[in-house]
């Protein structure tokens, strides 16, 4: 029988929808191609997984603001959202760089 403590559950509402979009598109990789980062450099997400955290955020039907986001990703499978070892305490930080690119009209 199982224990109350081998039980977990988590909610993934829309947000699977979502991340399989991104996913189908390549917007993860297309990202990094332009803002590459470096995990010697501390790095432990890419700037493709915050741009579609951000996108998550933006989806999410929420008034937060992208600093709460990890609060928000407490009870997601943020590892199917984001990719293998990513955790809700990567996203603290919203990254400069990201706003820094040109964008095409």
């Amino acid at each position: 029988m199982l224990q109350e403590e081998q039980l977990s559950g988590q909610v993934l509402d829309h947000l699977g929808l979502i991340a399989s979009v991104i996913d189908k598109i390549g917007l993860i990789e297309k990202v990094d191609k332009y803002l590459p980062v470096s995990a010697k450099y501390g790095a432990k997400i890419t700037m493709g997984q915050r741009v579609a955290a951000m996108i998550q955020n933006g989806l999410g039907f929420m008034n937060d603001r992208l600093y709460m986001f990890s609060a928000f990703l407490e009870n997601k499978p943020v590892d199917r959202l984001f990719g293998p070892d990513v955790t809700a305490d990567h996203f603290n930080r919203p990254s400069a760089k990201i706003y820094s690119v040109p964008t095409r009209g």
